[in-house]
């Protein structure tokens, strides 16, 4: 991606690189913040991205196994030049997706539910998912998280059950303080929402 002073980072398995005065400079995931795991049978899964209109970079991290996430080591943005983050309460956790609202809110899909920044104040709220259906154990990892023009999250989450969270994706709306499911149960592990000029 780009930064805004249009410098290019590419996410690797081992960190960042950033070109400035055509050199590429290494930032590993310790130096940002991410502290490495203990458990050799985790893949790590680092994303990096460009917020919409703030232009910041944020990194999010999901720990996997073969049925799926297992926890992680949260968010990063950069600030600046210092990287946030590394205290609670977007430290530790399945960290899959990231968006922003046009007045600057961010939005982090982690673990079971989202998470939203208030940039006036840069204090963080948790919106837990609903339930999940009766044959699931939870609602897992989240798949796709887009902001609608009235600055609404419309979500696609995986669920898990007993052995896995790779069957079926629930779709979610949240608006005034609710979440509302929609429509059937997806199978398959992606889902893409598209907002047309009327919204």
């Amino acid at each position: 991606v780009l930064d805004q002073d249009s410098r290019p980072w590419l996410k690797t398995h081992q960190g960042l690189r950033v070109l400035e005065d055509d050199i590429w400079q290494i930032l590993t995931y310790p130096e940002l913040g991410f502290q490495p795991s203990q458990l050799p049978a985790f893949i790590p899964g680092y994303q990096l991205h460009r917020t919409r209109y703030s232009h910041q970079l944020w990194v999010t991290e999901c720990d996997w196994i073969g049925p799926g996430p297992d926890g992680g080591r949260g968010v990063r943005w950069l600030d600046g030049s210092t990287w946030m983050g590394s205290e609670p309460p977007l430290d530790e956790g399945c960290a899959t997706a990231l968006a922003e609202d046009e007045s600057g809110r961010i939005w982090v899909g982690m673990d079971s539910g989202l998470w939203e920044m208030d940039p006036g104040q840069e204090t963080w709220t948790q919106m837990p998912f609903p339930e999940p259906p009766p044959e699931y154990s939870r609602v897992g990892f989240v798949t796709e998280l887009k902001i609608d023009p009235a600055g609404d999250p419309w979500v696609s989450a995986a669920l898990c059950g007993g052995a896995s969270c790779f069957s079926e994706i629930i779709h979610l709306h949240y608006q005034d303080g609710e979440w509302y499911p929609l429509g059937e149960l997806d199978r398959g592990v992606s889902s893409w929402f598209v907002f047309d000029q009327q919204g």
